[in-house]
């Protein structure tokens, strides 16, 4: 949960607070998600990925759509929590996997939650917010998930006006995902990428 209080615009009203379901998990969740926390993105195809500067596997801004970090039609952009079981993250990645190379050892994408949490306009203002959002096999075709969470855009300023962009917000997300492997470990291949 943010620490600082919510800002004041221009003309002296409150700002809407930016991440206003960060402190309180919905039944089923272990908790709130902390800053400390690390969280993982299942990455189901290689159009996610591109090479960084040092020639590495990467996820790219395709790996977050607009509509999933606006939460648009119930959407949002999945995401495990570091505590999820091993076993449950490899099921949960082979059943979205697409890639016929990754079907033994499929690729996650890995970030701190505060790395996501402290991505800000030029105002200052918090663009992002991390969710404890556990499913139920009503709403998940994987399964309950009690560890789930999502990654949705903060609820937007009074004015507007420094927000990022979509396409700048989706690629400072993408780069947060420092770490992209294979669930073994192993390092993904960047020849097709």
């Amino acid at each position: 949960m943010s620490s600082t209080p919510p800002s004041v615009s221009s003309i002296g009203s409150p700002e809407p607070e930016p991440c206003p379901n960060e402190g309180t998990p919905p039944l089923g969740a272990p908790g709130s998600v902390n800053d400390a926390e690390g969280i993982i993105r299942l990455v189901p195809s290689r159009v996610w990925l591109i090479r960084d500067g040092r020639g590495n596997a990467a996820l790219g801004p395709t790996a977050f759509s607009r509509d999933e970090l606006s939460q648009r039609k119930g959407k949002s952009a999945s995401v495990l929590r570091d505590m999820t079981a091993s076993a449950e993250i490899e099921r949960r990645a082979r059943a979205l996997n697409s890639e016929p190379l990754w079907v033994d050892d499929p690729v996650i994408a890995t970030a701190s939650v505060f790395a996501v949490r402290h991505i800000v306009d030029s105002g200052g203002r918090r663009e992002v917010c991390v969710n404890a959002d556990p499913t139920s096999k009503e709403n998940d075709r994987l399964g309950p998930c009690s560890t789930h969470a999502s990654v949705v855009r903060a609820c937007p300023p009074l004015d507007q006006k420094q927000r990022i962009e979509w396409a700048g917000l989706r690629q400072q997300l993408a780069m947060r995902f420092s770490r992209v492997t294979h669930v073994s470990g192993r390092t993904v291949d960047v020849t097709n990428l």
